[in-house]
């Protein structure tokens, strides 16, 4: 629904003009700007609701350098999901093998491969996940009810090198697999708050 643009000038120009202290006037402003302003805290979903995500392929990639950089895509076909620098790093995945022309070098396949993503939207779509690790870090310390380790490992997060000052002090008392869980937790809460802001199905294992 358009705004009433007439009224809206009318209005604007009573407010400013000999009636500025008229307040119904004002709300009546705010009424016709705010009640067509899209509210973008809500999902923007696309028409998208085929595309489904397995959870479980995007709970490793979630808070590495590929997502950091935008280098991770999921293959709609195959259901996986994997990062340039980890195919630089670990190989390509044995799906592409067939795709992947003879004559291309070894060490430019995983450039080749990309390209071929580019061209094939259809097939392979970005995934652009927003994780903070720190804020999750933060996060797991405000569920800290011990007063001394919860200074603690405040004190650990301050500067550089607060991943692993927080690391040796979580294991130092006994909670390295809490914290595993409670991370885990946050990365599969970040893939499903991404599937509901792109409109896509997130499929989650049963166990």
């Amino acid at each position: 629904m358009e705004p009433d643009f007439e009224e809206l000038t009318e209005l604007t120009q009573d407010y400013i003009g000999a009636n500025s202290d008229d307040e119904c006037a004002l709300e009546r402003i705010r009424s016709l700007i705010e009640g067509n302003m899209p509210d973008y805290n809500k999902p923007q979903n696309k028409p998208n609701k085929n595309i489904k995500i397995e959870l479980d392929q995007l709970t490793f990639l979630v808070d590495s350098d590929d997502m950091r950089s935008g280098q991770v895509v999921y293959d709609l076909e195959e259901n996986i999901a994997f990062g340039q620098e980890e195919c630089n790093c670990g190989g390509i995945p044995v799906f592409y093998d067939d795709i992947i022309p003879d004559d291309v070098d070894e060490y430019d396949q995983v450039d080749w491969l990309f390209e071929y993503i580019d061209d094939h939207p259809e097939r392979f779509i970005a995934v652009d996940i927003h994780y903070n690790a720190y804020d999750t870090m933060v996060d797991f310390i405000n569920t800290i009810d011990d007063d001394k380790l919860y200074n603690k490992l405040s004190d650990a997060i301050r500067g550089k090198g607060a991943f692993r000052r927080f690391r040796y002090v979580v294991e130092e008392a006994g909670l390295l697999q809490k914290w595993y869980d409670f991370k885990n937790a946050a990365e599969k809460d970040a893939i499903r708050e991404w599937c509901e802001l792109k409109g896509y199905e997130c499929i989650e294992s049963d166990s």
